[in-house]
């Protein structure tokens, strides 16, 4: 078995599992192949579509459970054997012949329940998604200018996490631990050191990839067309971009969660996803190395903060942060960082697992603003 992961109709990756019985359902037809008892523990590798990759679970029969339906259940602990930011513990409730009844998914929030092929099958309400606004925390007061501070102190607090595994920490940001998952956040509007070592531009920040396509041919000639011509130095080069950005894409919400570069180019519209893979590459091609930043972003309208990215572009000798869905040229205190990538080999949905991790587990009060 290979699988073939595309955009656009194109071959993005091809993966070749570890072993034959490595497939994207592995737990399940391991289950049914040979159902677990109490206090067995056994090892399955399953293909996880959304980190595109193959991940060894351990599997734990910790304990038997009477469900709703009057069946009997064997409760199983699914773990990843190694530590990620998507290790977070499944259950599974398996019947008598190995069939699945129930299953949790903490991380997304999820529970999923055997039903009949009618029920499966029955139409069901029409819903939209916006993972922009089912992400938000909600901030007591009013903070219109957050955004525009030099600096910002905040209290968090999340359940089940610890801060420090979530938000990233530089000279720029950074987080004080306490007790019960509580931390102290001071953001500051620029950094005012250069880069570590191990935060130097990496060849990939330069390069095209199949979300932020620099050398595709509407991506090069508006890149041409904004900052073409006239010598000029790298920030001002890349604030054009991010103004010109800005100002001709049409705004939406947060549906999808990328358009690569140069769909986008084309289509002139998108939300935050799809402004920060253009100026990725706009700015790419004009030999400026650049990647995306993902975390939240304070809204003065909704009262909080909501999932957000932007990007940090190379100058001379640190990342400079710019956000085109405002064109500033630079971000204020009110940007909360989680984690930045040149998107040259994760798919689009590993990159959104901090923002999966936090939602409903996170509170955010601001302690001071400058």
């Amino acid at each position: 078995m290979t699988l073939r992961n595309t955009l656009d109709g194109k071959d993005i990756k091809t993966v070749k599992p570890p072993d034959d019985q490595a497939q994207i359902f592995a737990i399940q037809h391991s289950l049914l192949r040979h159902p677990m008892s109490v206090g067995e523990t056994r090892s399955v590798t399953e293909f996880v579509p959304l980190v595109n990759r193959y991940s060894t679970k351990t599997l734990t029969a910790t304990g038997q459970e009477t469900l709703a339906s009057g069946d009997s259940a064997i409760i199983i602990s699914v773990k990843d054997s190694k530590s990620s930011e998507w290790n977070v513990e499944t259950l599974y409730w398996m019947l008598a012949d190995g069939t699945i009844a129930k299953y949790t998914e903490p991380l997304m929030g999820r529970e999923t329940v055997l039903v009949t092929r009618e029920e499966a099958t029955s139409p069901n309400a029409s819903f939209e998604v916006d993972l922009a606004l089912d992400s938000l925390v909600s901030v007591a007061g009013e903070h219109a200018k957050l955004d525009s501070a030099e600096r910002a102190v905040y209290r968090i607090q999340l359940d089940t996490f610890e801060p420090a595994q979530i938000f990233s920490q530089d000279d720029q940001q950074k987080l004080i631990s306490s007790q019960d998952h509580a931390a102290i956040l001071t953001v500051n509007r620029t950094t005012s050191s250069p880069a570590t070592p191990s935060d130097q531009p990496t060849a990939e920040d330069l390069v095209s990839s199949p979300l932020i396509q620099c050398d595709g041919t509407h991506v090069v000639a508006l890149a041409e067309a904004v900052a073409g011509g006239t010598q000029r130095d790298t920030l001002e080069t890349a604030r054009l971009l991010e103004k010109y950005i800005f100002k001709s894409l049409e705004k939406s919400e947060f549906t999808q969660v990328f358009d690569s570069a140069e769909t986008v180019a084309v289509q002139k519209k998108g939300d935050c996803s799809e402004h920060a893979v253009l100026l990725a590459a706009a700015c790419r091609a004009r030999k400026i190395p650049a990647r995306i930043v993902i975390g939240l972003i304070y809204s003065p309208e909704r009262q909080g903060f909501l999932y957000h990215m932007w990007n940090e572009v190379w100058v001379t000798d640190r990342w400079v942060a710019l956000d085109a869905t405002l064109g500033r040229g630079g971000i204020g205190a009110g940007h909360l960082r989680f984690r930045a990538s040149n998107l040259a080999s994760e798919t689009a949905y590993g990159l959104i697992s901090p923002v999966l991790r936090i939602m409903g587990r996170l509170q955010i009060e601001v302690d001071q603003s400058e």
